[in-house]
């Protein structure tokens, strides 16, 4: 992994868009600008057509400023037309905000291991949803700093489930959508050290991360039928998932699990099995839950 690590470049404050990846292999180069002439596209008017140039290294960043009258970013806070950046550094150009990242930079703890590990057949069935292409995850970003870690560290896209105003300030305590990425590392990763320690759930679908994205975000909020209370409710915590789900109406199930856009939610049982709840295609059936021997 150390020789093929690659570089990653996120969004993390711009106008209309944050957690995007620009991820570079080692040698790479990309140029940025808000014009489709950059060879990222980046929708902030502040910015020259084509901008500033990223090359990776393997290592680090090479930032340079381009263009005929070119124009400053700021690197690490300073004001320059050219900068080599390190991991967790901040470039700011224009009006977004974007940190560069070494692919799994950060080792785990000694002690981060899962006391419960998954078992190798049932590994063996997410690895192949995740190089399907159907397999996404809800991360608790509340639960360990670890998950903003990996998160930030891995070329996946992710992205808060929080709106607007909200997503900026809670960061540290949002829960995150991930698509894994076949092939990348990050889905071991999460099961080796996460498992058993209510990192978040693994959810299945067949829909673009935008619309599972706006499907999630219904039931950020529900409301207690007794008092009318507005709650937050976090079905992306594996007890309160494996809590709710069984006692669940059919119509309630039928609102959260929808075949097409949320096919299956996995997550860890008490004893750290793999258990999973599908969308059943008859509306009028309950769905069924299956667990690993």
């Amino acid at each position: 992994m150390n020789e093929q690590r690659r570089g990653i470049l996120q969004v993390i404050y711009a106008k209309r868009e944050r957690f995007r990846k620009i991820v570079l292999a080692p040698g790479e180069a990309k140029t940025f600008g808000r014009s489709e002439r950059a060879d990222v596209t980046l929708p902030d008017d502040e910015l020259a057509e084509v901008h500033f140039e990223a090359a990776f290294d393997g290592l680090g960043l090479t930032v340079r400023s381009l263009g005929r009258a070119p124009q400053p970013v700021l690197a690490n806070g300073e004001r320059t037309m050219m900068a080599d950046l390190h991991h967790n550094a901040v470039l700011v150009a224009g009006q977004t905000t974007l940190v560069f990242s070494l692919e799994n930079r950060t080792p785990a703890h000694e002690d981060a291991r899962s006391e419960r590990p998954l078992r190798e057949q049932e590994r063996a069935q997410l690895a192949s949803l995740r190089d399907a292409g159907v397999l996404f995850g809800v991360l608790d970003g509340a639960v360990d700093d670890r998950v903003r870690v990996l998160l930030a560290e891995a070329v996946d896209p992710h992205a808060s489930l929080y709106e607007g105003l909200a997503s900026a300030i809670d960061d540290e305590v949002a829960p995150y959508l991930v698509k894994f990425t076949p092939g990348s590392g990050l889905l071991d990763r999460l099961l080796n050290e996460g498992w058993g320690r209510r990192f978040g759930i693994l959810l299945v679908s067949h829909a673009p991360h935008r619309e599972l994205r706006r499907h999630l975000r219904r039931f950020l909020m529900v409301v207690d039928d007794e008092t009318e209370e507005r709650l937050y409710f976090r079905f992306y915590d594996p007890s309160v998932l494996r809590d709710f789900l069984p006692i669940a109406t059919p119509r309630q199930r039928s609102f959260l699990l929808v075949p097409g856009l949320l096919d299956a939610l996995h997550c860890e049982a008490e004893d750290g099995a793999l258990i999973g709840f599908h969308a059943n295609p008859l509306a009028s059936s309950p769905d069924v839950e299956t667990r690993s021997p």
